[in-house]
Order: structure tokens, then C-alpha cells, then sequence
């Protein structure tokens, strides 16, 4: 019993000092261009593409109204304008019945961004990228030969073409929705507003108020999409 306890208190302490010690990591890279950068690398895979797709697939995000599926009904949006002739693929789960439902709403978003329904193919059964892609190859793209573009986050792009790609489908290209930068000064004088004076003033420091922690936003990104990568890998999707 004693050795069992020594045994455990060893490993909860390694535990600890591995936790800790990746948590200073973490933060310190949060202070370098690198979490940027690992993002746009997963971003790469098929971003070159030169063809007219015939096919745009929307990869749902997370629920609607959310976040990631706007941004991705925007560019996907944008890109429909570009390619009037291409249908689109709403990769989300849900029920195409129900009028209000998410689907409903997302056709209807479509819509405002000036994308006639009719344009429009749901595949709601997938509930993950390998599921969803294995239903449009069944039902929907039967020519694995035909040009697609796949619009998602960033970090998802490359999971998303590998797994097209390991399906047989040849022409993918992609289009990652990075978001835009304000094109103004953030700065700000914290006397100016009436701020405390015993308080440090980081009005000008842009870096310590979003740069960090956006960079510590897509480290754990990062953590999680390489997590379903290797799971991936491991189940031989990709």
C-alpha cells in the first residue's frame, strides 16, 4: 500500500510540473507570431487552386447563428457571387423540414447575401467532416473528377481536403475564412478616461490586450485540431 501511494504521489507531481511547465509555455509563445502561423500553415491545402468549381461547400461550424457558420456563409457567399454557376453544399446536421429550424435559417442567410435557394444542396446527416464528405461523395458529387472548393476555418482546411481528397475526389480547392483586421488605431490614453493613476496604462499596447490573447485562442485551436488530425490518421481517414 505504502509503495502504491509513493508510486501515485510521483506520477500526480510529474502531473502537476508537466501541467505547469506547458502552461508557461503556452504563454510565452503567446507572445510570438507562431500560433498565427501554425493556424495559416493548416490553411495552405488547396488555397492555389485555378479552376471554376462546380460545387462550393459550406462545412458547418457550430451552431446557427454562430460565430465560425457566418463567417462561413459570408465567404461562401462571396465566392458564389464569383462563380454564379457553381452550386452550393450546406455540409450542416439538421432537419431540411422544419421552417425554422437551422437549416431554414441558414437558407434564408443565404438569401439576404443575395443566393437564390435553388442554388442551395443541405447534406445534414454528417455530424463530422469524414461523415459529411462520405454523403456528398454518395449523394451528391458522384463525378470524382468534378471541381469543388471547401470553405471553412482555418485551422480546418487541411483535415477537410485530406479527408475530400482520401475519398477518391481529385480537383479540391479551399478558401479559409480568416477574419479581418480593424484598419484604425486601438490606442488609447487612460488619463483621457478618466482611468485610475495607481493603474498601469496599456492603452498603447495592443499586443498585451488582443495580440496575446488571440494567440493563446489559437494555440488551443491548434491543440485540438492536430488532436483530430492524428485521430484521423489513426482511423486511416486521411
Amino acid at each position: 500500500m505504502r509503495t502504491f501511494l509513493k508510486v501515485l504521489k510521483k506520477v500526480l507531481f510529474i502531473g502537476v510540473i508537466s501541467w505547469f511547465s506547458l502552461t508557461i509555455l503556452m504563454l510565452a509563445i503567446s507572445f510570438t507570431s507562431l500560433p498565427f502561423w501554425g493556424i495559416h500553415h493548416l490553411s495552405k491545402p488547396g488555397s492555389a487552386y485555378s479552376f471554376e468549381p462546380e460545387y462550393i461547400i459550406f462545412m458547418g461550424g457550430s451552431g446557427f447563428p454562430g460565430k465560425s457558420s457566418l463567417m462561413r456563409i459570408y465567404y461562401t457567399s462571396k465566392l458564389a457571387h464569383e462563380y454564379p454557376e457553381a452550386k452550393i453544399i450546406a455540409a450542416f446536421p439538421g432537419d431540411p423540414k422544419k421552417s425554422n429550424g437551422m437549416l431554414s435559417n441558414i437558407s434564408r442567410e443565404f438569401k439576404i447575401r443575395g443566393i437564390d435557394s435553388t442554388r442551395i444542396i443541405f447534406e445534414p446527416q454528417g455530424t463530422n467532416t469524414r461523415w459529411q464528405a462520405m454523403e456528398i461523395k454518395e449523394n451528391i458529387i458522384t463525378n470524382p473528377g468534378d471541381n469543388m472548393v471547401i470553405v471553412s476555418s482555418p485551422a480546418h482546411i487541411y483535415r477537410a481536403v485530406k479527408v475530400f481528397s482520401s475519398l477518391g475526389f481529385k480537383n479540391i480547392g479551399s478558401f479559409a475564412c480568416f477574419e479581418r483586421n480593424i484598419n484604425v488605431s486601438l490606442q488609447f490614453d487612460s488619463e483621457d478616461i478618466e482611468g485610475k493613476a495607481y493603474l498601469p496604462d496599456i492603452g498603447a499596447n495592443q499586443q498585451l490586450r488582443y495580440q496575446f490573447w488571440n494567440h493563446l485562442k489559437y494555440e488551443i485551436v491548434l491543440l485540438r485540431e492536430y488532436a483530430a488530425i492524428t485521430y484521423y490518421f489513426l482511423q486511416g481517414w486521411i
